[in-house]
């Protein structure tokens, strides 16, 4: 344990020289400071949630500061002032020191706000100047370590996040005690997500962006890479099977706590259902409950029943009650996400295995499902979908699994997959349908894949395809038709330049709370089209996907749009994103957690830190100092 404490102490960076330290400590908190100072002066239009209610109001005081806007001015002050002593040369710091010092104590002193709010607005930018003019420099004159302040960055988020959600516990738990709102970290990710509609764009424009910025590096290096040699922008990593147990079971956990929340007396105490589509599938799920044979029950699933484009899920929600022994159904239904949540992080976690061959990734790709699929599957009461986009990555999951290795089993499980998807959620079918049809054509036209593979895989799709057509010819229902059906009645069509802008709005900041437009998840998608590399197999499947989202974009409005980008699996591209910021800046926490004591054990990983820390809770709790898990 020991080791590991001196891991962590390593990674605040004791052997680096002091002034070093002190600026990644001060350049962190400018950083937040000057966030909220920033968006405080624009005040911008903000989409809170509150109580299940998203709200469109301006940057009101509540949201603005950490204390108020005099208290941040001054602590943006004096840690930029100290920043300017303690990053730059003597010489030239002092110059600055003085240079903004001035206007500073004539702001202050004569009470000039308008001076002291520019002043404190152009601190943080006056910073990155400085940083960018010294790293292109020839000569050296800032003594800063963007690795260490990424660390430090970490630790302020991770204090200031703990504190937020202490807090938020204790309203939960006991109500009636009135504390201050510190959610800090929320403010800030509101301010970010005013541009979440941009990022969407940008994520649409995935491919261009990534030619294009791979043509201008080549042209400021003056090198091309080699056509023959593809280089992961990941490594293969591997974890040992204790730690992939510690932190998936972590993980499912904390779905689960998650999932509950809402059905806590303090929070639902009128027991008011709490997924949106709850009492929808109430008023399907009923008429099956009364079905008095077999025969009437799946008649109900297969037929009646939102023309029978979900029977599968429909039985599936159908045993929730009898397992719970429950009389009200909508109670019933809204604990699915209990069952839901963990079904989609093991699948998340077995897809981006496949497809990156880095457990690290895995790990944080399930767990970027929390905040994204399961949170807007709770919201929205998205069931069908939820349930069936586990079949549906399971069917990617085969389908690379296919392709790189033909055998038997692998082309069975495809079509499995497909077909169960397709009674599953016809919606959903129909997306992956488009999705996995596209890929295919272009593998074969690129040669991605040996020929003959692709072939096989392609003939795998027919069976769900002819059972869909069979469905059309003797029912007169069937995925696609459902689709345009549903798009119809939705008013589909050629949107203007301003409708299309307000649906993006809408998607991102109104329509199921708002979860769409994540900006941490969306920024670190920006971030992954950046730096993928489109010869890797699994990037050319990614980038059709989000393509393809330009559909609803440009004809459809904010609930297709909502549910079409529900499907997309956003959380690989931002782990594979966020794996590669740990490797080359900041791994302060991930460091001491994936850490392993045998120096001759290369081949895997431990997650000896947090295992330690458990170890010894457990200990204290069941009074054994020997406890091993």
């Amino acid at each position: 344990m020991s080791n590991r404490l001196s891991s962590l102490y390593n990674d605040l960076g004791p052997k680096k020289p002091r002034n070093i330290v002190v600026n990644s400590i001060l350049f962190s908190i400018i950083s937040f400071l000057c966030l909220l100072t920033i968006g405080s002066f624009i005040q911008p239009t903000i989409y809170p949630l509150i109580d299940r209610v998203t709200y469109s109001t301006p940057l009101v005081d509540r949201y603005r500061y950490f204390i108020d806007n005099l208290a941040d001015s001054i602590l943006i002050f004096l840690c930029t002032i100290l920043w300017f002593n303690f990053a730059i040369v003597r010489k030239k710091s002092y110059l600055l020191m003085i240079g903004y010092g001035i206007p500073v104590l004539i702001s202050l002193i004569f009470d000039f706000e308008i001076i002291r709010q520019i002043i404190a607005l152009i601190s943080f930018p006056l910073i990155i100047m400085i940083l960018l003019l010294d790293k292109y420099s020839k000569k050296s004159q800032v003594f800063f370590d963007w690795k260490l302040c990424i660390n430090y960055l970490s630790i302020s988020g991770f204090v200031i996040g703990v504190l937020g959600l202490i807090i938020v516990m204790i309203s939960i738990i006991q109500p009636e005690i009135f504390l201050p709102s510190i959610n800090f970290l929320y403010y800030i990710s509101l301010i970010l997500s005013i541009l979440s509609p941009i990022y969407l764009l940008f994520i649409l424009a995935a491919y261009p962006l990534n030619r294009l910025l791979f043509y201008l590096r080549n042209k400021i290096r003056q090198t091309i890479e080699s056509k023959d040699s593809v280089k992961p922008i990941i490594d293969e990593q591997f974890l040992s099977l204790r730690t992939r147990i510690v932190s998936l079971s972590l993980i499912v956990f904390l779905s689960i706590g998650i999932s509950l929340i809402p059905h806590l007396s303090t929070i639902n105490f009128d027991n008011q259902p709490i997924g949106s589509d709850t009492n929808d599938y109430q008023r399907m799920l009923l008429p099956m409950l009364k079905s008095l044979t077999p025969t009437d029950l799946f008649y109900q699933a297969f037929l009646v029943q939102m023309g029978g484009d979900r029977p599968f899920s429909l039985l599936f929600f159908l045993t929730i009650p009898q397992i719970l022994h429950s009389e009200s159904l909508s109670i019933s239904l809204d604990y699915l996400p209990v069952v839901l949540g963990p079904m989609l992080i093991l699948t998340m976690y077995f897809l981006t295995l496949e497809l990156t061959k880095n457990q690290i990734t895995s790990i944080l790709a399930s767990l970027f499902t929390i905040p994204f699929h399961i949170l807007i599957g709770i919201y929205g009461g998205l069931y069908a979908n939820w349930f069936s986009l586990s079949f549906a990555y399971l069917s990617i999951l085969f389908l690379f699994r296919g392709l790189n290795r033909p055998n038997v089993l692998n082309l069975f499980f495809f079509s499995t997959f497909l077909i169960v998807l397709l009674f599953c959620h016809t919606p959903t079918w129909t997306i992956f349908l488009y999705v996995i049809i596209i890929f295919i054509i272009v593998a074969f036209v690129k040669k991605i894949y040996e020929r003959k593979r692709i072939v096989y895989m392609f003939l795998c799709i027919l069976p769900s395809v002819f059972i869909d057509i069979s469905k059309m010819i003797l029912i007169n229902t069937s995925g696609v038709l459902q689709e345009i059906g549903f798009a119809t009645n939705k008013g589909v069509g050629v949107q203007d330049i301003g409708t299309i802008w307000n649906n993006l709005i809408d998607t991102t900041h109104l329509y199921m709370g708002g979860l769409v437009g994540n900006p941490i998840l969306l920024l670190l998608v920006m971030y992954w089209i950046f730096k993928f590399d489109i010869r890797e197999k699994y990037s050319v499947f990614l980038i059709i996907f989000f393509s393809i989202s330009a559909l609803p974009i440009l004809f459809a409005e904010q609930e297709i749009q909502t549910r079409f980008y529900y499907e997309i699996p956003f959380q690989i591209p931002a782990a594979i994103a966020l794996t590669i910021i740990l490797r080359k800046h900041g791994t302060l926490f991930f460091s001491t957690m994936f850490v392993d004591d045998n120096p001759s054990n290369k081949g895997s990983l431990k997650f000896s830190f947090l295992y330690e820390m458990i170890r010894q809770f457990l200990c204290i709790i069941f009074n054994n100092k020997h406890l091993r898990l």
